[in-house]
C-alpha cells in the first residue's frame, strides 16, 4: 500500500506526463511566429512537467534516509537549470 506522500508523488508524475503531451501535441500546429501564445503555453507545460518531476522524485530521493542520495538530487536540481540556461547561451538548437 502507499503512504500519502507516496500517492501525491504518482499524481504528480501523472501531471508531469499530461503537461509533457499536452506541449508535445501543440508543438507543430503552427510555426511560433505566428502564434506567441501557443509557445508561451508550451514552455508553461513544459515548465509544469520539470516541478511536477522535481516534487515527485523528491518524496523518494530527497527525502531518503540516505545522504548519498539527496546529495544526487541537490545535484540533478542544480545541474539542470544551469545545463538549459548554458545551451540557450551557446546556442544549441535541436532541430
Amino acid at each position: 500500500m502507499l503512504s500519502r506522500k507516496e500517492l501525491i508523488a504518482v499524481i504528480l508524475m501523472l501531471s508531469a506526463v499530461f503537461s509533457v503531451l499536452n506541449a508535445a501535441i501543440f508543438a507543430n500546429t503552427l510555426p511560433f511566429y505566428v502564434s506567441y501564445e501557443q509557445l508561451l503555453q508550451q514552455v508553461i507545460s513544459i515548465g509544469t512537467a520539470y516541478l511536477c518531476i522535481l516534487y515527485a522524485l523528491s518524496t523518494w530521493m530527497y527525502h531518503s534516509n540516505y545522504s548519498r542520495t539527496r546529495q544526487h538530487m541537490r545535484y540533478a536540481m542544480l545541474l539542470f537549470p544551469l545545463n538549459v540556461a548554458g545551451d540557450d547561451l551557446a546556442g544549441d538548437d535541436c532541430g
